[in-house]
């Protein structure tokens, strides 16, 4: 699948309406498509033999792996970050020796979260 800026936005706003705590689903994600997209960089060594399979690992505990590309040694996955982890981020590890290259995206509101940033801090304590 295209990871691109907008359907990573898509996969962001219908990850938002899919919680549906109001039964407003529907209405949640046409709201949710107007947020903005934030993110957040970083890099983190892992010392580990494989590092893609440890960070895939422990990210199938935290969320839902979406790709796990073995050859360009990547990795995307949905988690749960914010207030109650209830705002989802995306997160996309690329991985080049030991050094793993951490994106992430999520939506914000009018009350900013930082969720981006805290889902990759989140990742890299669980490393």
């Amino acid at each position: 699948m295209n990871y691109s800026k907008e359907n990573q936005d898509k996969l962001l706003a219908q990850a938002l309406a899919d919680y549906d705590i109001l039964g407003k689903g529907s209405e949640i994600k046409a709201v949710a498509k107007k947020l903005p997209t934030i993110s957040h960089e970083e890099t983190v060594t892992v010392s580990k033999e494989n590092p893609l399979e440890y960070c895939k690992k422990i990210l199938e505990k935290q969320g839902n792996v979406l790709e796990y590309d073995e050859i360009n040694q990547r990795l995307i996955a949905m988690v749960g970050s914010g207030f109650f982890n209830l705002n989802p981020a995306i997160l996309i590890l690329h991985v080049i020796n030991h050094e793993v290259y951490i994106s992430a995206a999520a939506k914000e509101g009018l009350i900013k979260q930082q969720t981006a940033k805290k889902a990759i801090s989140k990742f890299i304590s669980l490393i």
